[in-house]
């Protein structure tokens, strides 16, 4: 993620495990609407049954102009910073109330 805020441009949208599935079309939705779409989901391998995102996952998002950030969310440590790093960037666009 940059360090300079953006303070200008459409809402933002984070969407937490955005990577694939039903995330990921949540996403692309939300980018195709017009939002800034910031994905947070957890790459490589699996202890939970089913495989995590993968580079190409996140590759395919950006393909719609919505960045992709590794990070995995059971970490609450990881999510917080994860997350602290989208407020401080987008922090005027994510408190903006619709009019």
């Amino acid at each position: 993620m940059s360090s300079a805020p953006v303070t200008a441009g459409p809402p933002v949208a984070v969407v937490a495990g955005g990577a694939r599935g039903i995330g990921a079309a949540t996403a692309r939705r939300l980018a195709d609407s017009g939002r800034t779409v910031v994905v947070l989901d957890a790459l490589g391998g699996s202890t939970l049954g089913y495989p995590h995102a993968d580079a190409e996952d996140l590759a395919r998002l950006e393909a719609h102009g919505i960045s992709g950030h590794d990070v995995d969310l059971r970490d609450p440590g990881a999510t917080r910073a994860a997350l602290d790093e989208v407020l401080d960037l987008f922090r005027e666009r994510l408190l903006e109330r619709p009019s």
